[in-house]
């Protein structure tokens, strides 16, 4: 059934939002908003079963581009049923608004007039990452539509209750050493953790329970695994084991140039981490401009913290120069090289 209570401006999460929809509550319009775009497309995907239901002509399902649409348009295909469909009391058509972006004064004046008096056949979503809390329409979303909060998970304790609670859905369950293992192979990003859950999943079959050895099996330690150890190892300053996973990469084959920029680019995060600490900028907007995961950006901010900007400075000019001489030099040239510039990195 559809509800019409004033919804709470703090929005709700994507656990509660499948609550909900379990008991079968839909809320006319929704604001979807978040960095976690997997948390998004799950939350969009919820409300489509249950709005849509089994129907597979898609006609009960419009997804239009917010950057490129008006408002108008939105609310008319939200107020405009397929002739196949008639009008209830519950909502039967799905309409997304993807990568809304709040518009002019006038668009949101058309925004409260449908907010007073939505469709009731119609459930409205706007989807976006963020949201200019400054504008009129992103105001009237966040207070009178229902908000689901998508918001990264930052807490690598949330990723492990997620981890275990998407394996279990799948039907099958993770010691801790595994969920260890595919933690350390894939971070925290909740996209690509859901992908490797679904590869074990073929493999989990009559397991009651999957070990670190059965992910080693199944995932393999691939390089790019062991590019991200190098990166770790440089943010976090350990030489002896950023020259040892390095020596790893090259015996396996990897190119010099494609480490050396990966070397490169710790230095640069460092350097903008650095930069902006020393400006005071919040740490929130601190590490939404830096690249790589979410916990590894909390790595560099701290360690860009003690370091000189100066020196982290003349570090990626350095970098710079070893450019022609890694491409120049084969074997133990390169490796010098690029063994010279991690030991510099962690010492800076």
């Amino acid at each position: 059934m559809a509800r019409r209570g004033a919804p709470q401006s703090s929005g709700i999460s994507f656990r509660q939002l499948n609550r909900t929809l379990k008991r079968g509550d839909i809320d006319p319009v929704y604001l979807v908003v978040g960095e976690e775009v997997f948390l998004r497309n799950k939350a969009i995907e919820g409300l489509r079963g249950v709005v849509c239901g089994e129907d597979e002509s898609n006609l009960a399902f419009h997804r239009i581009d917010g950057k490129l649409g008006k408002m108008a348009e939105f609310l008319d295909a939200a107020r405009s049923l397929p002739l196949f469909l008639q009008a209830t009391d519950r909502p039967c058509q799905l309409v997304v608004i993807r990568s809304f972006e709040p518009g002019t004064a006038a668009e949101s004046e058309l925004l409260a007039e449908y907010l007073d008096s939505p469709v009731s056949a119609t459930c409205l979503v706007f989807e976006a990452p963020t949201l200019d809390s400054r504008r009129a329409s992103a105001k009237l979303l966040t207070n009178r539509a229902t908000k689901i909060n998508c918001q990264r998970i930052e807490s690598t304790a949330e990723v492990r209750r997620w981890i275990e609670n998407s394996a279990n859905a799948r039907g099958f369950s993770m010691a801790p050493g595994a969920i260890d293992y595919l933690l350390e192979m894939v971070g925290l990003e909740l996209q690509q953790l859901s992908q490797e859950l679904d590869k074990v999943k073929l493999f989990a079959a009559d397991r009651e329970s999957m070990s670190a050895n059965d992910l080693e099996k199944l995932l393999g330690r691939s390089r790019s695994h062991s590019v991200f150890e190098l990166t770790d190892a440089l943010v976090s300053r350990r030489a002896v084991s950023a020259v040892q996973v390095l020596n790893r990469l090259l015996d396996d084959g990897e190119e010099p140039v494609r480490l050396l920029a990966m070397v490169s680019w710790v230095v640069r995060q460092l350097i903008t981490a650095c930069d902006l600490s020393s400006r005071g900028c919040p740490e929130r907007e601190l590490l939404s401009q830096l690249g790589g995961r979410w916990n590894q950006r909390r790595v560099i901010a701290k360690a860009a913290a003690e370091c000189d900007l100066g020196q982290l400075e003349e570090l990626l000019v350095r970098c710079s120069e070893s450019d022609v001489a890694v491409k120049t030099q084969r074997g133990p040239g390169s490796r010098g090289v690029l063994e010279g510039l991690c030991r510099r990195i962690c010492a800076a």
